[in-house]
């Protein structure tokens, strides 16, 4: 039985109930193992991501809540190679040391402190990239995407898939 404290909040699965959500989860996101061993130490993953996942969903007045996804199967430094193109550190490109401060707020502003994209229409829903390797074209059509909304008022959906076969 997984048990664990979080700020005074106790969280408890059975060994059956945490059994049970993984097969269940298997099937949604339509995993498959074939190596001797991939399912176990999958789930052994599947366990860890769902007690932080549990841990951090308990912790009161947040803003969002966590859940399981098609990813819940990896760790942080996997999610991280095959999602985000990690490189060592010798590899990554030094950041300019030009430094500008044309986005920096000016003396007198007033800004909020925060600002929802979502209520205000100008960014479209998650999309999954997969693993094409076009995250550029993403990044791109999210930002035209969004300035098309500010500009026009009119939130479009684009196709990454376009700009790619350019």
């Amino acid at each position: 039985m997984l048990i664990f404290s979080t700020l005074s909040y106790i969280y408890r699965r059975t060994d059956d109930e945490v059994e049970a959500l993984y097969e269940s989860w298997l099937i949604e996101h339509e995993k498959l193992y074939n190596a001797l061993g991939e399912k176990d130490n999958s789930f052994q993953i599947f366990k860890d991501n769902l007690k932080y996942i549990d841990e951090r969903d308990s912790v009161l007045n947040q803003s969002y809540k966590l859940g399981l996804t098609k990813f819940t199967d990896l760790t942080n430094q996997e999610y991280k190679l095959i999602y985000l193109g990690a490189k060592s550190s010798g590899d990554r490109r030094k950041l300019s040391k030009n430094k500008n401060d044309r986005y920096l707020p000016k003396v007198g502003d007033n800004l909020p402190e925060t600002v929802d994209l979502r209520k205000k229409s100008v960014i479209v829903d998650v999309k999954d990239e997969g693993d094409c390797g076009c995250c550029w074209a993403f990044c791109a059509v999210a930002s035209i995407e969004s300035i098309n909304a500010i500009v026009t008022g009119d939130l479009i959906s684009l196709s990454e898939q376009e700009l790619v076969d350019f």
